[in-house]
């Protein structure tokens, strides 16, 4: 049951050398296990999976329910290191599960959230996110760059992306609220495929509604991801009228 410890490293995509290496150890030594964190899959016949799910939170929360929650915990933590008074309270809970579902539970969304409470209310917060994700930065110089904003860490996963995952990720920004496996096909032309791969990169995830089977982009990846298709204004126009149609 092997397990594998890997960081995505764009210098090194494409070449396989690193995949090579981890099989080859497998191989010669079949005792060893080996963790690994990785946004992307590695493809190995002994890989076992297991998917980081946000942190919850319920968005009717009682203040008792709310405080242990650990979605509004991170967010309390981390607002107090900027605002050592800051406290979770019946007043303040519905804005700060609004922020929770904003950044829909993600650790590091939450932490750049919070990191605003000095300067700014919960409710100029929210706004803000809601507005862009541009909003979600700071300047901690104990974090690499590319996790001190969304923006970066979304545009590290994007320069990793090969010319038809991105080009499948940018069209299907197009909808929002996610999306069905056909419709992502007649819309955009994005097959089985293409949604497998954004899938096992992170970037896609399917769920089971009353409805059937859906497909989601996180909604401030898929800000970015739109930004990308803007910067394409034919491809947006002809995306848009077959959306529509």
């Amino acid at each position: 049951m092997e397990h594998l410890l890997h960081e995505d490293n764009p210098d090194n995509r494409g070449d396989g050398s690193s995949i090579h290496k981890i099989i080859e150890l497998l191989q010669t030594a079949p005792g060893v296990q080996i963790l690994a964190t990785s946004r992307e899959r590695l493809n190995l016949r002994g890989e076992h999976l297991y998917s980081v799910p946000p942190l919850a939170f319920a968005e009717r929360a009682t203040l008792a329910q709310a405080a242990n929650a650990p979605a509004v915990r991170l967010f309390v933590q981390s607002a107090q290191r900027s605002a050592a008074d800051f406290l979770l309270t019946a007043e303040n809970l519905p804005l700060v599960l609004r922020i929770c579902r904003l950044v829909q539970g993600i650790p590091l969304g939450l932490e750049l959230a919070a990191a605003h409470v000095e300067m700014l209310t919960l409710a100029e917060i929210a706004d803000e996110i809601e507005r862009s994700a541009e909003f979600l930065a700071v300047d901690w110089h104990d974090m690499p760059e590319r996790q001190r904003s969304m923006r970066a860490v979304f545009a590290w996963s994007w320069r990793l992306l090969n010319a038809s995952d991105q080009h499948a990720l940018r069209q299907l920004a197009i909808f929002r609220g996610g999306f069905t496996r056909d419709a992502a096909l007649q819309v955009v032309g994005a097959g089985l495929p293409a949604l497998t791969g954004l899938m096992r990169k992170s970037l896609l995830q399917r769920v089971e509604t009353e409805g059937g089977e859906r497909f989601q982009i996180h909604e401030l990846l898929r800000q970015f991801a739109a930004e990308q298709l803007y910067n394409e204004p034919q491809a947006e126009q002809a995306v848009r009228r077959q959306h529509a149609t």
